[in-house]
């Protein structure tokens, strides 16, 4: 699946080539062509590399990667908020607090988890 991001555009704002991407980012220029296509997902220090070449999240440049992956950790984050309605001990009072936090952060639960 590909999906749509903004690597190709930073990368050419900056008059940088896929072998000079690559180079930055310790991978080769096939590989950096696949990551800004949207080929590939990048791991993790390509996503934190390419934060400190162009000074943008992986949220930012990632857009549909980034939605797709939030929509399905806030699926299970709402399973999650619904086994713990009613439990009032530490650790689910906890998780809880953190689940709300999550749904706050999120941009597609306006209505909650």
């Amino acid at each position: 699946m590909h999906f749509h991001t903004y690597v190709r555009r930073n990368r050419k704002q900056w008059s940088l080539s896929q072998e000079d991407l690559g180079r930055l980012l310790g991978i080769t220029q096939s590989a950096a062509s696949r990551l800004e296509s949207g080929e590939c997902a990048p791991i993790l220090n390509e996503a934190l590399g390419l934060q400190v070449i162009f000074g943008r999240s992986p949220r930012a440049l990632f857009p549909a990667r980034y939605s797709k992956v939030e929509e399905t950790v806030m699926a299970v984050a709402a399973e999650m908020d619904r086994e713990l309605e009613g439990k009032t001990d530490r650790d689910s009072v906890r998780k809880q607090q953190l689940l709300n936090d999550m749904n706050a952060r999120s941009n597609g639960a306006p209505g909650g988890l």
